[in-house]
């Protein structure tokens, strides 16, 4: 896990970088019946960018990067890569604004 400077999170925070078992639809996936205490550990490193600011009880799930700047607001999932200066929210997060640095404000996507 990488977390970059002056990265604000607020209370409740969970991030995580990995999982067990696989469950994409593939050869690898795990076994329903197994106990999941035996399915295959699952490591992938989660970055966050500087100036990141997470909203309470915001979730970042294993391989995601928050770009820079970006605000992800509370109780959103972070389940996909997030792009630099966006502001992101829900369940899964999905950007819905950007700062424009042309025009030095945020508009909607």
């Amino acid at each position: 896990m990488e977390i970059g400077n002056n990265v604000l999170m607020a209370s409740k925070i969970y991030i995580s970088d990995c999982t067990h078992g696989s469950y994409i639809g593939n050869e690898y996936d795990s076994d329903p019946m197994s106990l999941p205490i035996y399915r295959r550990l699952s490591v992938k490193a989660v970055k966050i960018e500087d100036n990141v600011w997470l909203g309470e009880f915001v979730s970042v799930l294993p391989g995601v990067t928050i770009g820079k700047g970006t605000i992800v607001g509370a109780n959103s999932v972070v389940s996909k890569s997030l792009p630099p200066y966006v502001i992101a929210v829900g369940t899964p997060a999905k950007p819905i604004n950007f700062f424009d640095f042309e025009k030095q404000r945020w508009r909607k996507i």
